[in-house]
């Protein structure tokens, strides 16, 4: 029985129990976050939940997205998008000014599960606060991380001038820090397959919260799981790691 519906892609499906979380029930090149994703981007745009694919198309609303996932090329052939990398083009590297001249007065950010991965150099609170300089008033960042409820854990805080090499097997990295020490860690956690990306570290509720507010935002909202949502096969497992929305003010 397909009792779901895809807010992206309009195609019903089922799901298994062991399917129901943030990371699970992939479909149609989808997952439950992907769903989350543009299911909180609907709701922000269009006050409700619609099929992403089935949207007349809207060249005024511009947005860019982070390294965004398989829904990219449905939002490039809806709006004016872009969906930006870090390692090719178009580029967005978070903290270079350049990159940041190329995008302005946006109507929406998208950022999923990014943010874990950016450098600690020349500092989180910069990444948040280049986010918020390229929206215009009443845009809005849509965010998200795995994130505790405990406290924030930067693996690397003092992370400068390092590399990544692999030494009997496993893999380790070498730092150099600003002021010219040493460090080498071997406890690393990637994402996305060993060596591909490197977890920086562990947000957490409020540190989101004030890396926000620092920057200007308001109206943060994390969205936790609805029955509504449940309708368009969108389950997590507890509360942690939610889709998050802000808004840059009018003024």
């Amino acid at each position: 029985m397909n009792e779901f519906l895809c807010n992206i892609t309009g195609n019903r499906f089922d799901l298994e129990d062991n399917e129901k979380h943030r990371e699970g029930g992939r479909r149609f090149g989808f997952n439950c976050r992907f769903r989350a994703i543009c299911y909180v981007f609907c709701k922000l745009f269009y006050g409700e939940c619609k099929i992403l694919k089935d949207l007349e198309k809207n060249k005024n609303l511009k947005g860019i997205g982070m390294s965004d996932g398989a829904w990219a090329n449905i939002f490039q052939d809806k709006f004016n998008y872009i969906n930006t990398y870090y390692h090719c083009e178009p580029y967005l590297d978070i903290y270079n000014e350049e990159h940041l001249k190329a995008y302005k007065d946006l109507d929406f950010i998208i950022s999923s599960d990014v943010f874990e991965h950016i450098n600690p150099f020349p500092g989180v609170q910069i990444a948040f606060d280049n986010v918020f300089s390229i929206l215009k008033g009443e845009g809005v960042f849509i965010f998200s991380v795995p994130f505790v409820y405990g406290e924030h854990k930067e693996h690397f805080p003092n992370l400068y001038d390092y590399k990544i090499e692999k030494n009997n097997g496993k893999y380790v990295l070498y730092n150099t820090t600003i002021d010219k020490k040493t460090e080498t860690f071997d406890n690393l956690s990637f994402h996305r397959g060993r060596g591909s990306v490197l977890e920086m570290r562990v947000f957490s509720q409020k540190s989101i919260i004030s890396f926000l507010e620092k920057s200007g935002f308001i109206d943060i909202t994390f969205y936790e799981i609805t029955e509504d949502m449940n309708k368009y096969g969108i389950y997590w497992r507890g509360n942690s790691s939610l889709i998050i929305s802000a808004k840059k003010s009018a003024f």
